[in-house]
């Protein structure tokens, strides 16, 4: 499928840019630092894998920054598995 008028921008990272590029296509026009902060993005985690290299992840970002950024007080609040 090909969406007509969509405006992919690159940015620093992929999530926080690909939020922005959704919410500019639907007229809301969040710089990519902005969606990054509301996704609650900054944070940190570690993972210790078994069966990849590396073996071991750190992450500086939330792992569930996308679904926190679309979250609203309407909805049920995202499950947080980590």
């Amino acid at each position: 499928m090909q969406i007509l008028e969509w405006n992919n921008l690159t940015g620093v990272h992929c999530g926080s840019s690909a939020i922005r590029n959704v919410i500019n296509f639907f007229g809301v026009d969040y710089p990519e630092e902005i969606c990054f902060g509301i996704g609650c993005g900054l944070g940190f985690f570690y993972n210790k894998l078994t069966k990849s290299k590396p073996s071991e992840v750190i992450h500086l970002r939330a792992p569930n920054m996308e679904p926190i950024f679309f979250f609203s007080s309407k909805q049920k609040k995202p499950k947080m598995d980590f």
